[in-house]
């Protein structure tokens, strides 16, 4: 199983914080999103505040990501999110 982490910086500006996945179909993986402060919104690469599944104050979120997923993050104000991302 890989495992990668990262403490990552979401802005006004959306960005991405999982990429395309490979070609395998059977190469599954989980994000685990955490953060302490602030409201964070996810969803796709038009993500917005208005339209972004919302990750409150200290809320935990896992998602399970399949090939061709990306997952795209925008916060109201600038703001630290830690990621864990599985292969499962």
């Amino acid at each position: 199983m890989a495992v990668s982490t990262a403490l990552r910086t979401i802005t006004t500006t959306r960005s991405i914080i999982v990429e395309k996945k490979g070609a395998n179909p059977n190469d599954n993986h989980q994000l685990i999103l955490s953060k302490a402060t602030g409201d964070v919104f996810i969803g796709g690469p038009d993500v917005t505040v208005g339209n972004g599944f919302l990750i409150g104050v200290g809320e935990n979120l896992a998602i399970p990501i399949s090939q061709g997923d990306e997952v795209w993050a925008v916060a109201a104000s600038s703001l630290e999110i830690r990621s864990l991302e599985t292969r499962v």
